[in-house]
């Protein structure tokens, strides 16, 4: 007998996220999933300018906080590790969040209790002003919205909550 798929099958099947994966982790406590434009985006971020530290690269800074989100061990400190983003003060529409390496933003947004998706990836350079942050906002919900998965396809988890088994 053939049961309901679940929602990470449904992620999954989507064709548009791939999930991050981390062998030898003790703990998996939660999962990260990410759109192509998230790869491609990290995958050109490969030099630093010269004012940029040298010592970790975007894929390093990316790679450590994915790792200590999917672990679960710590706690992610509002503000600082991540930040739940608005299109506006008033907004009551599931959030869109930023994790907050050093060097650059991940804009996302939970998918599942537990499950954050990562659609792109920016410089924190290219946003020194809060109203540049808007369109990706907007983007980040057009994208999750044009995801083949039952509702909620924004989930209203906060980005620090983890997997219930």
């Amino acid at each position: 007998m053939y049961g309901l798929p679940s929602r990470s099958e449904f992620l999954a099947n989507t064709g548009m996220l791939e999930p991050i994966e981390f062998f030898g982790l003790a703990l998996q406590r939660r999962r990260v999933w990410a759109s192509a434009e998230f790869l491609m985006e990290l995958e050109a971020m490969k030099q630093w300018p010269k004012d940029r530290d040298q010592y970790a690269t975007p894929r390093q800074q990316v790679d450590a906080i994915l790792r200590e989100y999917v672990e679960g061990d710590r706690s992610f400190v509002d503000g600082y590790d991540f930040k739940r983003l608005r299109l506006s003060p008033s907004s009551s529409a599931g959030a869109v969040y930023e994790l907050r390496p050093r060097d650059l933003r991940i804009f996302g947004a939970m998918v599942a209790k537990g499950e954050f998706c990562a659609v792109r990836a920016l410089p924190k350079s290219e946003l020194k002003k809060p109203h540049l942050y808007q369109p990706h906002i907007e983007h980040v919900r057009k994208f999750i919205n044009s995801l083949v998965i039952p509702p909620p396809r924004i989930h209203d988890s906060r980005v620090d909550d983890v997997i219930e088994n």
